[in-house]
């Protein structure tokens, strides 16, 4: 009898049963035309990919143990592991979840390691009108499946976790839960298991698997599909042709025309990409992309689907001839990258019909060569980034180009507030905003892109409190436009009556602590000086960071000895608030799982949406895939020592400003702990300090999402500054 609430294998979705017997049919020819969007992972490839590789197998080893329920053996496995470190658990929460998955699978009759070839998904998102019934989702298992056990396990499924079902004796579910109507499951026969999320939809696939229909994918979709399978994820796409005209259209009429697009070369270039787009939009019906990750390198896949031959033969020789200039051009180059990089355009294109495919193998030495900066390495004894070199003459100049095109692209603003009627009043107490950018803050030589800030103020009044925020990116990304993202947090508190300040700051691996800390210190010493030119009020001056930049004012306010480097006192600040930031930079990696259900478990649902609520989890308990990420000692150093002198924690001391400490409930991994830590140091220290934890929220949105007066993070943080 099954026991545990939380199930191991997506059964939410097993709400009805429906045996057919149907013939077995692969994946691709179920699936009806109109179907928008397909994904596919080839797990049978993957794993006889990876039969050698160390960690997937250390991984797998608790799947195997746990089907054959050796506690003792996941027992030791627990500890060598160390699951307590990287994902959070008990040593009784691990066991807990090996007995589920062995009860849900022998419920089931099924191994899903042995017995599961691959795993397609298609849908349709249908209309935004509830009664639309053109949506659909279909989930087909390809594998072995015994089929008496498999239709009493989904009873014993049903019963046990829906406990307000009716399961009829032939396994007909006739009373569905609110939140699940229509879920049904077909074994076609021992090989082909569909789910999908109504009657209609499976009624569809049975007819398609009968040949009582030609409705299936189109030829080209389905060509894309094929090649896709082949890779261990696989992704295809309709409706390409729509999606690019709307990339032109934004590419010509947002991006050009915008005043953050300054230089007649800039406009020029992205005039002549949106007509290059424009050239093929009309005639581009759908599009894939497949990914293998194997022993030795990474295998890319790309393809597209054209309405004309003629098209796709000219597309084939666009692209060869880029492959062979480009690679002659960069075997030229004195350049380990680009000899790399040469290699790596010796791809594969095939054209069939109207169907062109590009394979792409790309090096992990190429991938390390690359990637110098934050490494998140699956197990790092298996898998260890190249040691970091002096950058050359070229790697220079490549910097300063991307620098010069990461700014122009985060400069589009893609995420703004909601446009204000001007043909109505303001809201009382509220302000029209005063935007001014690109300051330069640094004295003497400086950075044409990172010694610079914005401001926004409020239209008109004076004596208003003053907030410098300081953007994140772990201290090697990112900037504080962040395509519209920060900017629009900026102008809801400057509506609201405060003085926002944003300036930029250098990056690793240019630089390393303490210089992006003294940059934020020199910013915030331009802005005390400044900023009562404007109408500040110089007596209610606070910071603010998020994620590293609430590392980096947290660090100022804990050692003084950064803002007296830059002329200012202590006692200038009036408060700070910390969001999402690291107080404790560890002398090593940080360990932690992609995905599983510990407190140290990143899942994929965790990082969605900038705004708004986190979508709600299942509560499965599968378990995480081992990781670590090497961000720290690129920016801070290795030693123990130099850790702690970059650490808040380490410098907390009586006379602090007040802190306000926000942290999301779906945060990153270790960001929850150390806030807790932190705010516990400063209350010993008799600092005041003041820790809210948010629910629902995750590292991007528990930020991004202030930009209205009831959001929980606005109030808190209008509350602390006005008080």
């Amino acid at each position: 009898m099954l026991t545990s609430r939380h199930l191991t294998l997506s059964v939410a979705f097993l709400v009805a049963l429906a045996v057919s017997p149907v013939r077995a049919t692969e994946a691709g020819r179920l699936l009806p035309a109109d179907t928008k969007g397909i994904v596919t992972l080839n797990l049978r490839q993957l794993l006889s990919d990876h039969r050698n590789t160390g960690f997937v197998q250390r991984y797998l080893d608790q799947w195997r143990l746990a089907l054959k329920g050796d506690e003792r053996r996941l027992k030791d496995y627990f500890r060598r592991q160390e699951l307590d470190k990287s994902e959070g658990i008990s040593e009784q929460e691990f066991l807990a979840r090996a007995r589920t998955i062995k009860a849900v699978c022998d419920a089931l009759g099924l191994d899903p390691l042995e017995d599961v070839d691959r795993i397609t998904f298609g849908c349709h998102g249908g209309g935004t009108d509830p009664a639309n019934e053109t949506g659909f989702f279909i989930l087909i298992v390809e594998g072995r499946f015994n089929r008496e056990k498999l239709k009493a396990g989904i009873q014993q499924i049903a019963k046990t976790y829906f406990g307000s079902f009716k399961v009829s004796p032939d396994g007909d579910v006739t009373k569905i839960p609110d939140g699940l109507d229509g879920k049904y499951v077909s074994l076609m026969d021992a090989r082909t298991l569909v789910i999908t999320d109504g009657k209609k939809a499976m009624d569809d696939v049975l007819a398609r698997a009968a040949g009582k229909t030609k409705d299936s994918l189109a030829k080209g979709m389905q060509a894309l599909l094929d090649s896709a399978r082949k890779e261990h994820v696989g992704v295809v796409v309709a409706d390409m042709d729509v999606q690019l005209n709307k990339l032109m259209r934004f590419l010509k009429e947002d991006v050009v025309k915008s005043p953050e697009t300054k230089g007649a070369i800039v406009k020029f270039i992205v005039t002549l990409g949106a007509d290059w787009i424009g050239k093929y939009a009309n005639d581009l019906s759908s599009a894939g992309l497949g990914l293998s990750l194997r022993e030795d390198d990474l295998r890319l896949q790309f393809g597209v689907d054209s309405r004309k031959t003629e098209i796709a033969k000219d597309l084939q020789k666009q692209i060869q001839v880029v492959n062979f200039w480009g690679a002659l051009a960069l075997k030229a180059i004195d350049n380990e990258v680009a000899q790399q990089l040469a290699i790596v355009l010796r791809q594969r294109v095939t054209l069939k019909e109207a169907t062109l495919t590009t394979q792409i193998e790309v090096p992990y030495d190429f991938v390390k060569l690359v990637v110098k900066g934050p490494w998140l390495v699956l197990l790092s004894k298996d898998f260890a980034p190249a040691p970091a070199a002096p950058p050359g003459p070229i790697a220079a100049v490549t910097q300063t180009a991307m620098d010069a095109v990461s700014t122009r692209i985060t400069s589009i603003p893609l995420w703004t507030l909601p446009a204000r009627d001007k043909t109505k009043p303001l809201p009382a107490g509220t302000f029209d905003v005063l935007e001014t950018r690109d300051i330069v803050y640094q004295s003497g030589p400086a950075d044409p892109h990172r010694h610079r800030l914005d401001m926004y103020l409020p239209k008109g009044k004076k004596d208003f409190p003053v907030l410098v925020l300081v953007h994140g990116g772990s201290w090697v990304i990112g900037d504080n436009r962040c395509a519209g993202l920060y900017p629009s947090v900026a102008q809801f508190l400057a509506g609201q009556g405060i003085g926002v300040v944003m300036p930029n700051y250098r990056l690793s691996p240019g630089i390393k602590h303490p210089e992006h800390a003294r940059d934020v210190a020199r910013a915030v010493a331009w802005t005390h000086a400044n900023i009562g030119k404007h109408g500040g009020d110089l007596q209610r001056f606070y910071l603010a960071g998020h994620s590293a930049g609430g590392h980096l004012v947290a660090l100022l306010a804990a050692d003084e000895s950064y803002l007296r480097w830059a002329g200012m006192k202590p006692t200038d600040i009036r408060g700070v608030v910390a969001i999402s930031g690291v107080y404790n930079v560890p002398a090593d990696v940080m360990r932690f799982s992609l995905g599983g259900a510990g407190s140290r478990s990143q899942r994929f649902e965790h990082m969605l949406t900038f705004r708004g609520d986190s979508p709600p989890s299942f509560k499965y308990q599968l378990p995480g895939l081992p990781a670590q990420l090497n961000m720290f000692a690129p920016v801070f150093g290795e030693t123990p020592r130099e850790c702690a002198a970059a650490s808040p924690l380490t410098h907390v001391h009586r006379g602090m400003p007040p802190h306000l400490i926000l942290v999301a409930e779906h945060d990153l991994p270790t960001l929850s702990e150390m806030a807790g830590e932190f705010h516990q140091a400063l209350a010993q220290k008799g600092c005041e300090s003041r820790l809210l934890r948010l629910a629902k929220r995750n590292h991007n949105s528990l930020l991004f999402s202030a930009i209205q007066p009831d959001d929980p993070a606005a109030q808190a943080i209008l509350g602390f500054i006005r008080k």
